[in-house]
């Protein structure tokens, strides 16, 4: 994690011994800082790039396997993305319900077990925001995404890539002008 400063255009990280890279930097709504870094070892080639992301919108991950919740997890912010993990339906809901600040997208498994399933939590997803993206996943509920999910989803098929699930947020946060 770069240290965190007063962000005037250039940055030193004092680890680096010596070796910072000074960086433009254009601000924008979403974004406190971009530090674009030279590797410790003053390799050029290799970059390291962080995005602190100003706005407190999170992603919404509701999965009850714990391997996968914690792979898609990773993958997520890796990408640059908050995260907010549940692992049920109920969970889902009193998380949504709960939040003041609501989430820019949720990413729901639909079978979660007892109680609330994947499209209850799309569905009151959608009923507290209008817009808010929403990808359901599953190995065998995809027969019934057009007459249970909400509109304008995206549905991935288990098992999924990583750049798979990135892209399916990506896409729909673009395709409602939205930014998380």
């Amino acid at each position: 994690m770069p240290a965190q400063h007063d962000f005037d255009g250039a940055w030193q990280n004092p680890a680096s011994r010596g070796i910072g890279a000074v960086v433009g930097w254009e601000p924008r709504a979403d974004t406190r800082v971009v530090i674009l870094q030279a590797d410790i070892l003053g390799n050029l080639d290799k970059y390291h790039f962080w995005t602190l992301i100003m706005s407190d919108h999170s992603v919404l991950f509701v999965e009850d396997e714990d391997l996968l919740r914690e792979l898609a997890a990773c993958e997520l912010e890796d990408a640059g993305y908050d995260v907010v993990v549940v692992e049920s339906g109920e969970e889902a809901l009193h998380t949504l319900d709960g939040d003041a600040d609501p989430f820019c997208a949720v990413v729901t498994d639909v079978n979660l077990g007892a109680g609330a399933d994947g499209w209850d939590v799309g569905k009151r997803a959608r009923e507290l925001d209008c817009g808010i993206p929403v990808i359901y996943m599953s190995g065998a509920s995809g027969h019934e995404w057009k007459s249970k999910g909400v509109s304008n989803s995206v549905f991935l098929s288990k098992p999924f890539t990583p750049s798979q699930l990135t892209s399916a947020i990506s896409w729909l946060l673009k395709k409602v002008g939205r930014h998380c």
